[in-house]
């Protein structure tokens, strides 16, 4: 078995949470955040009054999840700056998180986990991602494809579209680190929704363009550690 240490360490240690293993399942190692634990104390009531409920399905409230961003993004776009529609698109991305939740503690519950279910919330959580971003940056753009942040005495101007393919590229090489990690390495992957509550308060706030350019540098710095930390500090225990 071999364990990282550092920042994959780090992070279990101050979040916790359970692994699969805990839960049941073997697919992969997982420890989940504080945020998570949040949601799926949260998520336990609606479970337990959907349960009996049979035409709600797994699948079908991950679906919903889908849904809601998409409507989210729809209104982000359209939203003209109002702060009542911003504050809406929060709420819906806010129920998606949490739907993203109920519909894996539903699966458990009902002991109806599957494969395929599995793919389906990997790959319409990563469809969610991409359409929040699209969304916002049509939000933040100029009528030339441009924005721009002010910085004490200067003004950056950024292209749109490549700091959106930054983000998601960046993103992506993060989730696929963290995956690999787990798979081959056995290192439990951290999971949480800090994420919800960052864009959730970015909305808010009107400020997703310095979102866009911060999640940037943060995520490459990630990557940067996450390669030095499995290349030079890691401890291998054959078990």
């Amino acid at each position: 078995m071999v364990k990282t240490v550092f920042l994959q360490d780090l992070v279990i240690k101050i979040f916790g949470g359970r692994t699969n293993k805990a839960k049941g399942e073997a697919l992969s190692l997982k420890k989940e955040d504080i945020t998570f634990t949040l949601a799926r104390k949260l998520a336990t009531p609606i479970v337990d009054l959907i349960y009996p409920i049979k035409f709600i399905t797994p699948n079908r409230v991950t679906w919903s999840g889908f849904f809601f961003v998409f409507l989210a993004c729809i209104i982000l776009i359209f939203s003209g700056g109002n702060l009542l529609f911003r504050f809406i698109v929060v709420v819906l991305y806010w129920c998606s998180a949490i739907l993203d939740v109920i519909d894996g503690e539903l699966a458990r519950k009902r002991k109806s986990t599957s494969l395929n279910g599995a793919w389906l919330d990997d790959n319409l959580e990563y469809l969610k991602a991409v359409a929040i971003l699209l969304a916002v940056g049509l939000y933040i753009q100029d009528s030339e494809g441009n924005f721009t942040l002010q910085i004490a005495e200067f003004m950056l101007s950024f292209n749109t579209w490549f700091m959106v393919a930054i983000v998601l590229a960046a993103g992506s090489t993060v989730t696929i680190m963290a995956q690999s990690a787990s798979k081959i390495m056995k290192a439990p992957a951290p999971i949480g929704m800090g994420h919800v509550y960052v864009i959730g308060f970015s909305i808010v706030l009107d400020i997703l363009d310095w979102l866009i350019v911060l999640y940037s540098i943060g995520s490459i710095i990630v990557i940067v550690i996450m390669l030095i930390e499995q290349t030079f500090f890691y401890k291998e225990n054959i078990t």
